[in-house]
């Protein structure tokens, strides 16, 4: 039968291990907005958050 990684694709396999990304940006993923002492986050649109969003979700995701 082989092993996992010969039998699947390396996306799939990725996902599966749940391999790590480590994305180092000077933007976070997330707009960051406080209103009446409440702090809220929103994803950030365009950019690299938005770019890179589709990778962020299939491994475990580290951003810096």
């Amino acid at each position: 039968m082989g092993n996992l990684a010969s039998q699947i694709s390396p996306l799939a396999y990725s996902i599966a291990m749940k391999e790590r990304l480590l994305i180092a940006s000077n933007r976070l993923p997330v707009t960051v907005s406080e209103s009446q002492g409440k702090i809220s986050y929103h994803s950030s649109v365009g950019g690299v958050a938005t770019g890179l969003r589709s990778l962020a979700e299939r491994y475990d995701t580290r951003w810096v």
